[in-house]
C-alpha cells in the first residue's frame, strides 16, 4: 500500500535516516505512488546531501529534465559526478550520454 509506505518512510526520513529520506524521494519521483516531484526533489536533497550516490544519481536526472526543479545541467553534472565518484553505474552511463551530447 503506496500511503502506508509514504507514512512510514515519512516518519523515518523526518528523523533523518538517509535511506528512507531517499525511498521517500525515489516513490514520489518514480511514481509507485502519484508523482509529487516537489517532494521527490525535497528528499532526494537531503539524502544526496549526506553522499548517498542512488539519491545523487536521482537528483542529477532531475536536474536533467527539470521534474521539481529548474533545468540545470552545471548541476546535474555535478551531482552525476559524485554519484559515479562512488562507483554508480548509472550515473557514469547518464555522464557519459550528456557528454557525448555537449560535444556535438
Amino acid at each position: 500500500n503506496c500511503e502506508f509506505a509514504v507514512n512510514w518512510y515519512t516518519k523515518a526520513a523526518k528523523q533523518g535516516l538517509l535511506y528512507a529520506q531517499f525511498q521517500l524521494g525515489h516513490v514520489n519521483y518514480m511514481g509507485e505512488c502519484p508523482h509529487n516531484y516537489d517532494e521527490a526533489f525535497k528528499w532526494l536533497s537531503k539524502s544526496a546531501e549526506q553522499n548517498y550516490a542512488d539519491a545523487q544519481h536521482l537528483l542529477g536526472v532531475l536536474y536533467i529534465r527539470g521534474d521539481g526543479v529548474d533545468k540545470n545541467i552545471e548541476e546535474a553534472i555535478e551531482w552525476l559526478r559524485k554519484s559515479a565518484e562512488q562507483g554508480h553505474v548509472e550515473a557514469l552511463e547518464v555522464l557519459t550520454k550528456l557528454a557525448n551530447t555537449i560535444g556535438k
